[in-house]
């Protein structure tokens, strides 16, 4: 069995490497591995350096550097589209895997599942774990979902427990190739953020497609370095409402109650309230008038939201107090 680490990277060449070693040093496998590296453009030393990875950690290394930054979305699939494994496991550049992750993966792959999700470890920007680290995606343990009809798939996402149940978290995902070589991409999505999202979920739709769900910390996830957070917090978080709406429009708009189940991630993903008041802390009106409109359509009255805005005047005490920096740092995992 050959397993594709396929990874999308921009200027994370001091991060690069530990991820590589990570994969090196894994405990006895039988696996065979490819590296397949979608570099956008970086500016950083990672061309220089993908001969001396290649010799110094034994692993072939297909590489492919981009003329110009293509963004986020059309790299990740960039990335899936240099493999020639079996399976691809999606890859942040910034992560590391734990040291057991293929020996656990290797046996999990008997089954020949269409996509597979394991959970992640918490670590700081310096792989240091972080209390309570292990991050669950599923309400379940180790579950194995078939896919026939829409029931099957709203059993699925009522057991998310948030986004990450549903693909937000590149790391976490190995699919299958040739299930992910057979959606039609809808271009519509690049921009997102959640490109690779549209295609895991089409995959779902298909009859007799599975989901293997490993609960199991197999992924370090490194913290403090969300690309998607330097446009700003409140951005951050608006994301997520943008993407995850559009793909509900796009996949369930003539199926209301798996849509509701779908849309219902995100209000575990992002509790209301304390949503809402770190919005009114860090968004600009624009960004408040947005996310109004989205928590409209899960059921929250504009004027309650504007009331919880009403904490705005107190943001400059808020982002001091060590209960707002710890809810902040919740919201945004």
């Amino acid at each position: 069995m050959k397993v594709s680490f396929c990874i999308p990277t921009y200027n994370r060449a001091v991060y690069l490497e530990p991820l590589l070693q990570s994969i090196k040093l894994q405990q006895p496998h039988g696996l065979e591995l490819e590296i397949c590296i979608s570099d956008n453009a970086s500016t950083d030393s990672t061309e220089e350096l993908i001969p001396v990875w290649e010799k110094k950690f034994g692993i072939p290394i297909i590489y492919k550097k981009h003329e110009t930054n293509i963004g986020p979305d059309r790299n990740y699939l960039a990335a899936v589209s240099l493999a020639s494994g079996d399976y691809c496991w999606i890859f942040g550049s910034d992560d590391m895997l734990q040291s057991d992750a293929l020996a656990i993966i290797e046996s999990e792959l008997n089954r020949k599942n269409d996509i597979y999700l394991c959970d992640r470890k918490e670590m700081d920007i310096n792989m240091s774990v972080v209390k309570d680290g292990h991050r669950r995606w599923l309400s379940n343990g180790t579950k194995e979902y078939i896919f026939n009809d829409d029931n099957d798939r709203i059993n699925y996402f009522n057991d998310c427990m948030s986004l990450g149940g549903v693909f937000s978290y590149l790391s976490s995902i190995i699919v299958k190739r040739s299930a992910w070589n057979n959606i039609n991409f809808d271009p519509s999505f690049v921009g997102t953020a959640y490109s690779h999202v549209y295609i895991l979920l089409k995959i779902i739709e298909i009859q007799g497609s599975s989901i293997s769900y490993i609960s199991l910390p197999l992924v370090l996830c490194r913290g403090d370095n969300d690309t998607f957070e330097s446009s700003g917090k409140a951005r951050r978080v608006l994301i997520d409402y943008m993407g995850y709406f559009k793909l509900s429009d796009a996949l369930y708009n003539d199926k209301q109650m798996l849509k509701k189940s779908f849309e219902n991630i995100l209000t575990k993903e992002r509790p209301y309230i304390y949503t809402s008041l770190m919005i009114a802390s860090y968004a600009d009106s624009k960004e408040k008038s947005s996310y109004c409109s989205y928590q409209k359509r899960l059921g929250h009255a504009k004027l309650v939201t504007n009331l919880l805005f009403l904490f705005g005047p107190s943001a400059t005490v808020l982002k001091k107090s060590f209960f707002f920096k710890k809810m902040v740092k919740k919201i945004l995992k």
